[in-house]
């Protein structure tokens, strides 16, 4: 019976099955036609992988709301740049940690190195940074991360036809899948093909992409999933601008008033241009009788469509509705920061990952030239905090959870992108300040801002009520 079974499925080819996605029928064939169960490696194929790249270059380059859009999420995720916190009770030796990494970061230009390798991560699919050494940075420490376009790494031109699996054009890894060594073209194929190439091993490459699959060692662009739909739109806006182009380029036609005239009889031949002098009567041929087009704008169906396009081609990038448009005026307070909050969300996720594929590794790199007799101290990262929504309400808030021992004076400062050494050694410099002030001129703070309270509440008094009302409003 499981024979005869196997035979009719060979025969008919069809699936039995309990899910309506798994039955295969005259209207849905064709739709999943291009479903296939290739591996992650397979489908992100040297070709596949290229044509992408190419397309997603070309809709960032001329698409200015997709460029913008990918620089802002850039920008929001890196920053102006990373900075180092050393985890040390010892205030000045991590103080002097901190500043000569600063001083190397900014003679590479670490952040601006940083965004322009989370930019070629979302148009490309990957990026690629190399450790290697300059010995003409103006550092002490010479280390010099670079970004290589990902075209250069490919496989060498020796094992393009040979059958190994444990090499994924150009990234060679071990068994259990974790990268060993990179092939490097020296120079970029468009330039020279067949350039030579040559083994990195993998301590000395950074590389991000996005793995969504398992067995994936090359990324595809971020954008791919958005990139038809771009097109459509783009095809979409193209064809209103024609239809509207079309319109206005015949402001109307002349219609004959009778049936019974021959073409011979008409003073005018039939789609004869004229023009009519502006701001005038005119008398028109015999047997006509003219009728304007009218004019319309795109309605707003057009305007709909192009917002949900464009709303669906950002999730790909996790990106919100506001961050899409860069328009909040039909936000509400509410609305507005639970956008935020789930488009922070996902900016921590990916700060966590830059941190572990990237910034540990260039600290590690970077302290092994800076102090190589000395075991690697602990360390965090802190990146650049969100403006608050409501000033007033996330202070009252974080006022509590200071009070009640939920939040550490740490942890909010790092929201906010802040070193809480930095912080407390600044309110205490401020508050000796404040001290040496009083003492010199024989008054206190607070009786300053007592005499100022007064001031303006005397003030308030004196002015009319109207005037009141206006600045409390305005207020």
């Amino acid at each position: 019976m499981g024979l005869f079974k196997s035979i009719i499925h060979k025969i008919t080819g069809r699936t039995k099955a309990r899910y309506d996605a798994a039955q295969t029928t005259s209207r849905n064939a064709e739709h999943w036609k291009w479903a296939d169960n290739f591996n992650a490696d397979q489908s992100n194929s040297p070709a596949v992988r290229e044509r992408l790249r190419n397309r997603a270059r070309y809709e960032v380059a001329n698409n200015p709301w997709l460029s913008g859009l990918i620089f802002q999420v850039a920008s929001d995720l890196i920053g102006v740049m990373p900075r180092l916190q050393i985890n040390t009770i010892d205030e000045q030796y991590s103080s002097r940690i901190e500043r000569d990494f600063r001083e190397w970061a900014e003679a590479v230009n670490l952040g601006e190195l940083l965004r322009v390798a989370y930019i070629t991560k979302m148009r490309d699919g990957e990026a690629f940074i190399q450790l290697t050494t300059c010995k003409s940075l103006d550092n002490a420490i010479k280390l010099y991360p670079m970004l290589i376009d990902a075209e250069r790494v490919k496989a060498p031109q020796d094992d393009i036809d040979t059958d190994d699996d444990q090499q994924a054009d150009g990234v060679y890894y071990d068994r259990y899948g974790r990268p060993v060594a990179y092939s490097i073209s020296k120079t970029h194929p468009s330039v020279n093909a067949n350039g030579d190439c040559i083994k990195v091993r993998a301590e000395y490459i950074i590389h991000l992409y996005r793995q969504e699959r398992p067995e994936q060692h090359r990324g595809i662009p971020e954008i791919t999933s958005a990139l038809p739909s771009i097109a459509i739109l783009r095809s979409y806006t193209k064809a209103m601008l024609e239809k509207m182009e079309n319109s206005a380029s015949v402001a109307g036609v002349l219609k004959p008033t009778s049936l019974d005239l021959e073409p011979d009889e008409l003073e005018n031949a039939p789609f004869t241009e004229f023009s009519l002098p502006s701001r005038s009567w005119v008398t028109l041929p015999l047997g006509y009788d003219m009728q304007q087009f009218q004019h319309q704008n795109p309605t707003d169906s057009q305007q709909a469509f192009a917002l949900q396009t464009k709303i669906e081609c950002a999730r790909c990038l996790l990106g919100t509705r506001n961050i899409v448009t860069g328009d909040s005026t039909s936000y509400t307070y509410a609305s507005a920061r639970v956008d935020a909050q789930n488009y922070d969300r996902s900016q921590r996720v990916e700060r966590g990952k830059i941190e572990h594929d990237c910034l540990n590794r260039l600290f590690s790199a970077w302290w092994t030239e800076y102090a190589p007799a000395m075991p690697e101290p602990e360390h965090s990262w802190y990146f650049n905090g969100r403006p608050p929504i409501d000033p007033s309400k996330d202070a009252n808030c974080e006022k509590r959870l200071l009070a009640n021992g939920t939040l550490t004076l740490a942890d909010a400062c790092a929201q906010q992108g802040k070193d809480w050494q930095q912080v407390t050694r600044q309110r205490f410099a401020e508050a000796a300040y404040i001290r040496k002030l009083e003492k010199e001129f024989g008054i206190s703070l607070s009786e300053i801002d007592s005499f100022t309270e007064g001031e303006a509440k005397a003030q308030r008094q004196e002015e009319p009520e109207e005037e009141q009302t206006e600045k409390q409003e305005n207020e």
